[in-house]
């Protein structure tokens, strides 16, 4: 089954790295480990296996081979105090430069004047459009307030005079000279990547880390300070937003005071992490040769720990990472970083991503095998290694499992789901020779196909090719299809296990492509598949999700109301591997169902049984009220109510009354000539608007069958209208003829 988390805590650089929950370690740590025995991290992109499993008494080792990671992840495993953060940035403020102390210094980069008062300020931030100045966010002591006015020519003045007539300044030569030097074959790609700071951000970072330099420090206080630093250079860059795709900045950006940035990261907390863990943190050495639980940090990779010695053979009961994907933009500002901090020997594990021109999936699942094959050599035999991709991207999923099984582990349990795209895999070492089929590329397209199909009528809607993609790669995974590719393949195995997804799927005759627009029919990825025959296919997997959710808060005991994540990790119990649900759609039935007070979640009233059952008869009630005094004869069917025309005895209108959303059973029929009206509670309107949004079959059978909902409030509304006749019960509908009734939007009252 999947394990949701709890929202993720920050620590440094947490926007550049996988997004992975708090808690997903600890539940997989109890379910294979026991206190003493040893865990290892072999990618180490989080701090969340030494914070939760050394606490629960494991030996916890990292493995991590980049210097700037390895400072932010140990700042959230072993705290830097706030009074050493605040005592080394007060030894860095004591520093003279020109005379002057280095924080007025570094303060006077961002001065400015408040324009409704005319006295001096300091700014927060600037904001840059299109390669000038726009505006500038500062607090006013003398009004009193915080402002956004635009900036001023004396504004632009100052940005430019680190930039003089447009040239760079020794500031610039500074920073790529630190990070290339002049021979250096990634130079340009250095000199590509300083362009995400602004002039006076390189002459900011400059300044303090040249005056850093010269300190003399003990180790907590330069570890403190080097921290601070760490943060300067991410927050000065002008890359905005969570994992930043490309070093190209946006057109609108903001340019941060580093020195208020610095006072706040001191001040705060921000470094903390899960502050007074008690957590123990030792050496490689110390942590193999000592029962008690504690985290190591080794400088390298998985291969570089097998080459060291430090840790024998078959050593470690369990492994758990989460996967890095491929980030070009953190490895190369991570470079330079580490070059800014500790000279470019620091930055030497790096190299090789700066200069790597294509980051592709194919490459990628080369450097996962590499880990894997790596990580192999320590697992205890029947060992498990639990794999999680927090941003499980179809060409991710397929790396993942390919370079596993490649490495010689087997799948032993999957989860994958969308909204967001996440995915958890458990693996178990093995020795197995497997014998190859007579032709591969054949034998992965009917697989391909088969288990699509398979997929597809086990979840019963329409489904995105993410999980396509990922239904075969697990099928492939299990079958050890992916080794004997590896085998076989000469170059880029994943390339061709995908092209073979693709053919046997695109040109399955038992496989439709709905929800797509004409000029994306030729992209897979584009809107949804489903099945050209769906007989035998299960109920909607969105409405088997609704009434799990239902149930789940109706059947609460007295006095026991769950969290969003408890409630969350039991629906994933009910709908484990390719079922999963995206976390999205759960949130939208739990709030459709519940309502979240003080952190949990109670079941609404009126969805109580006996509040809905008086619902129902009400409705049923006014329903044949409202179409009596209409002039329609009324007649009661099994599930609906009828309204016949007296003259042709013909059905004019067929209503459906519903407490749920699970609408796809009366749609889903061919349509009848009546026309047809679902009756919801408003509480349903939204669930039923994601569900159409979400499942291009089922709008499709909307559309074709005109069915329009009705909410309850507004059948009594219609019959409190004094005058109301045919012609204005149509125009109220929607139905009149001049109304226009856009398939894009639901017809819902």
């Amino acid at each position: 089954m999947f394990i949701p988390g709890y929202p993720a805590t920050p620590f440094p650089l947490t926007r550049h790295l996988p997004p992975l929950d708090d808690g997903i370690m600890a539940v997989y740590g109890d379910q294979h480990s026991a206190p003493g025995d040893l865990v290892i991290d072999p990618f180490a992109q989080s701090p969340r296996a030494a914070l939760e499993l050394a606490r629960a008494g494991r030996r916890v080792l990292l493995v991590n081979n980049n210097p700037v990671l390895r400072l932010a992840l140990m700042a959230a495993i072993d705290p830097v105090p706030v009074k050493i953060l605040k005592l080394a940035l007060t030894r860095l403020a004591d520093t003279l430069i020109v005379k002057t102390r280095l924080e007025e210094y570094l303060r006077n980069l961002y001065r400015s004047t408040c324009p409704d008062c005319g006295h001096a300020v300091e700014v927060d931030f600037f904001t840059w459009e299109k390669e000038a100045l726009a505006e500038k966010f500062y607090h006013c002591p003398t009004c009193g307030e915080d402002k956004t006015r635009p900036t001023d020519p004396a504004d632009a003045e100052l940005a430019a005079r680190y930039a003089p007539d447009g040239k760079r300044g020794p500031h610039y030569f500074w920073a790529l000279d630190r990070a290339a030097s002049p021979d250096d074959p990634d130079r340009q790609i250095v000199a590509d990547a300083l362009e995400t700071y602004t002039a006076r951000a390189l002459h900011a970072i400059f300044t303090l880390t040249y005056k850093s330099g010269g300190l003399t420090l003990h180790p907590p206080e330069r570890r403190a300070l080097d921290l601070l630093l760490l943060m300067a250079y991410d927050e000065g860059s002008s890359l905005d937003g969570v994992r930043p795709r490309t070093l190209k900045p946006h057109t609108r950006f903001r340019e941060k005071n580093l020195w208020l940035t610095l006072e706040r990261s001191a001040s705060d907390g921000a470094f903390q992490g899960e502050a007074a863990t008690g957590l123990s943190t030792v050496s490689v050495p110390d942590l193999m040769n000592k029962p008690n639980p504690a985290v190591a940090m080794f400088e390298g990779t998985m291969r570089d720990l097998n080459a060291s010695g430090l840790v024998p053979p078959k050593c470690a009961p369990f492994m758990i990472t989460a996967l890095p994907r491929p980030n070009a933009v953190l490895w190369i500002l991570t470079a330079i970083w580490a070059a800014w901090l500790w000279e470019q020997e620091a930055a030497k594990p790096l190299k090789k991503f700066i200069s790597r021109k294509r980051y592709d999936w194919s490459w990628h699942e080369q450097a996962l095998r590499a880990g894997f094959s790596a990580s192999h050599k320590v697992i205890t035999r029947g060992g498990r290694f639990v794999v999680l991709l927090p941003e499980a991207d179809p060409g991710f999923v397929g790396a993942a499992l390919t370079a596993a099984d490649a490495a010689s582990f087997s799948l032993i349990h999957h989860a994958i789901r969308a909204e967001p795209a996440e995915a958890q895999f458990t693996f178990q070492p093995d020795q197995l020779t497997v014998e190859p089929p007579g032709k591969l590329t054949t034998t992965l397209r009917l697989r391909a196909e088969a288990a699509a199909l398979e997929v597809m009528r086990q979840r019963g809607e329409p489904v995105r090719w993410a999980t396509i993609s990922g239904a075969a790669f697990v099928a492939f995974s299990q079958e050890h299809l992916l080794r004997i590719a590896v085998e076989e393949s000469a170059t880029e195995p994943l390339d061709v296990v995908t092209e073979a997804i693709e053919a046997g799927c695109v040109n399955s005759p038992q496989l439709i492509h709905v929800g797509v627009e004409e000029s994306e029919a030729d992209s897979p990825r584009a809107g949804r598949w489903w099945l050209a025959d769906s007989e035998g296919a299960a109920d909607p997997l969105a409405d088997r999700v609704e009434r799990e959710v239902a149930h789940a808060l109706a059947d609460m005991p007295e006095g026991q109301h769950p969290d969003t994540t408890t409630l969350e990790r039991h629906l994933c119990t009910e709908f484990p591997g390719l079922l999963t649900p995206g976390s999205a759609f759960f949130r939208r039935c739990l709030e459709s169902y519940g309502v979240e007070k003080d952190g949990v979640w109670h079941f609404r009233p009126e969805d109580e049984p006996m509040a809905r059952a008086d619902d129902y008869e009400r409705m049923s009630t006014e329903l044949k009220s409202l179409g009596q005094r209409l002039g329609y004869e009324v007649k009661t069917g099994a599930v609906e109510i009828n309204w016949l025309d007296a003259d042709s005895e013909l059905t004019s209108f067929r209503f459906i009354i519903s407490d749920t959303a699970a609408v796809a059973r009366h749609i889903l029929p061919p349509p009848t000539r009546a026309r047809q009206v679902m009756v919801i509670p408003g509480g349903r309107a939204g669930l039923i608007q994601h569900k159409l949004g979400r499942d291009a079959h089922l709008r499709q059978a909307v559309d074709a069958g005109g069915w329009l909902f009705l909410k309850f409030r507004h059948v009594r509304r219609l019959l409190e209208k004094p005058n109301l006749d045919r012609a204005a019960f149509l125009s109220a509908l929607g139905l009149d003829p001049i109304v226009d009734q856009g398939s894009e939007q639901l017809p819902l009252l």
